[in-house]
């Protein structure tokens, strides 16, 4: 390599390294108004819950002066950690982790800044992105997406059909997939195409996002509560994943159709989001151990490990706490899982031990 082009290549790594990346979840809460008007109650007299909802308040208000750093392309799945164009594309979509603490942030406060914020995010993106059907890459917009559905008022008539016509090429690229693989794969795409029919009010989107969830539930989950991730990947890690995103499908786009509740829903082949979440249980509880990534047959998986990156290694004991996230979604549907998440973090069983648990519990969604 000559040494103008080492030059250049070590100043493109600074300043990739001098830019944040902010970790992202597409598995978001949403609440509706009267949900935020309990937690809004919840934060006047409740400590615990004040002290969950601080460090967001103060992240929130600190993107409050940042500017969106929109991509035509992201260059994320199938490549590794440690490349500096995925490196950039995760640099990029930190938006739309700043994105979700905003509409958090809304959640408690009534200030009108966060909801402008995000605004600006939505419109950026939604002016720039070039849609191509990438299941993985397009799920990083879940987010978004909902952000212009909290805000939505704020934006104006020709606004709303730009981000609107933007949204449905996304949702449309992934109706015409192809082929796509029967595993959290599909679980996103779903959530994509139900979120995107019901925010534009798309009925057939909806319906079709609804069948594809039971068709999911009765060919990827098995009676014995383990998954297509599981035995493709042998990691729980990817187990767990797909059933946050399903699990975040299920009771967020509830909000706009109640057939998304499934799960308790047992499949024709026995079945359910309840038995893969209970399947996970031993685990965090330490009863059980699973030596991750043996028996992959991901190819990535083996490109990771053998690239060093930690969490990929073959045969790594699975990590109990890696739990903590799908059950902080589930305790929503099954309030005996909050035992497991005071185990986990050594505490009292009570409502208020995460931010996430929280907004899935009685306190704050009342019947």
């Amino acid at each position: 390599m000559k040494a103008p082009v080492i030059i250049l290549f070590l100043l493109h790594a600074i300043l990739l390294s001098a830019q944040e990346i902010i970790p992202l979840s597409t598995n978001s809460i949403i609440l509706s108004a009267q949900d935020q008007q309990n937690l809004k109650a919840l934060l006047k007299k409740d400590q615990n819950a004040q002290k969950l909802f601080e460090p967001i308040l103060h992240e929130a208000k600190n993107y409050l002066d940042d500017k969106p750093l929109p991509l035509e392309v992201l260059n994320y799945e199938g490549m590794l950690d440690t490349d500096p164009a995925r490196i950039k594309t995760e640099i990029s979509l930190s938006d739309m982790a700043k994105i979700n603490t905003l509409y958090y942030a809304a959640f408690g406060d009534a200030s009108p800044k966060y909801g402008a914020k995000i605004k600006e995010f939505v419109m950026s993106w939604a002016k720039t992105y070039v849609p191509d059907g990438n299941t993985i890459n397009e799920n990083k917009f879940v987010t978004l997406f909902w952000g212009y559905h909290l805000f939505k008022d704020l934006f104006s008539h020709q606004e709303q059909q730009l981000v609107e016509t933007w949204m449905m090429d996304i949702a449309n690229h992934q109706l015409e997939r192809p082929h796509t693989p029967n595993n959290n794969w599909q679980v996103k795409r779903i959530k994509i195409i139900g979120l995107v029919g019901g925010i534009t009010g798309n009925q057939a989107m909806v319906d079709t996002a609804v069948l594809w969830t039971k068709e999911f539930i009765n060919s990827s989950l098995y009676a014995d509560g383990t998954s297509n991730d599981l035995k493709s990947r042998d990691a729980l890690h990817y187990h767990n994943s797909g059933l946050r995103s399903l699990l975040t499908l299920c009771i967020n786009l509830s909000i706009f159709d109640t057939r998304f509740h499934l799960y308790e829903y047992v499949s024709e082949n026995g079945g359910s989001i309840k038995k893969s979440v209970d399947y996970v249980v031993p685990y965090a509880l330490g009863e059980k151990q699973h030596k991750e990534w043996v028996n992959t047959t991901v190819e990535l998986d083996r490109k990771r490990a053998a690239a060093g990156i930690e969490k990929y290694q073959t045969g790594k004991l699975y990590d109990p706490e890696e739990s903590l996230p799908l059950f902080e979604f589930a305790c929503f549907y099954d309030q005996k899982l909050f035992e497991v998440i005071a185990h986990l973090l050594e505490t009292e069983k009570s409502f208020t031990q995460t931010w996430e648990s929280m907004l899935n519990s009685p306190l704050v969604r009342k019947e």
